[in-house]
């Protein structure tokens, strides 16, 4: 068997294929090949396209599976527990349903159920990523020095420690970002209020060992860390 991969028609003259031994492709490229055997007729060209592709789109994280708060809701709807339990949430109309920040496009989750994730560990989609980004919010106060513990595929964790700052009095701490400030909530009974406000949403950033495979995310241990939307990337 012979084969080339440079576009031209294979030949006697082109690279031999060695039996039992793979062929890497490392790029983008067509493989053509030809059979040639003493005594038979010369078998007509195969070919086959290898495309690689390196993609360094943003990756979203679902919360769905592990969210237990309800962080958003619509005006005119009453609100069971929302963000402190006392029945405020986030208008999703002043939110929408997606918002960009730092490079990547947060997507929420449905307004009147649970949406938001508290006090619960995180599944990752597996890759080699360099950071987590996520947006988030601390009620009933600022919520200093708060431990969220990334694990990978191979056992390994990184621990980091930020301070979020109450969703009505922002800090301005290190690695925290205002990423939305909203006039008014959604009271109890779905009544756009400005009590305590204005409201805001922030963002984080988490650098990644980008050379191991990411698994999963424990958020701290507090019911008044509340985060709403998450994405990873390359």
């Amino acid at each position: 068997i012979y084969y080339t991969t440079n576009g031209t028609m294979p030949s006697t003259a082109s690279a031999q294929y060695v039996a039992g031994t793979p062929l890497t492709v490392s790029a983008s490229e067509t493989v053509e090949a030809i059979a040639v055997a003493s005594g038979y007729t010369q078998s007509t060209v195969a070919s086959a396209a290898y495309t690689i592709t390196s993609s360094s789109a943003p990756v979203g994280v679902s919360l769905s599976v592990s969210a237990n708060v309800e962080g958003l809701a619509s005006p005119g709807t009453a609100v069971t527990g929302g963000l402190g339990g006392s029945g405020y949430a986030f208008d999703a109309a002043l939110l929408g349903t997606s918002i960009t920040w730092s490079g990547a496009t947060f997507t929420f989750g449905t307004p009147g159920v649970n949406d938001a994730v508290s006090s619960a560990t995180i599944s990752l989609p597996a890759g080699h990523y360099s950071l987590l980004t996520m947006l988030a919010t601390g009620v009933y106060n600022n919520q200093p020095n708060q431990q969220f513990i990334v694990t990978y595929t191979d056992g390994t964790t990184s621990t980091f420690t930020q301070s979020i700052s109450n969703w009505d009095t922002p800090q301005n701490y290190s690695g925290e970002s205002q990423v939305l400030k909203m006039a008014y909530a959604v009271n109890s009974v779905g009544v756009a209020s400005t009590l305590y406000g204005p409201f805001y949403l922030y963002g984080y950033t988490f650098a990644l060992d980008s050379t191991r495979t990411i698994q999963s995310i424990k958020l701290p241990n507090n019911r008044n860390v509340i985060v709403l939307a998450m994405d990873l990337l390359f």
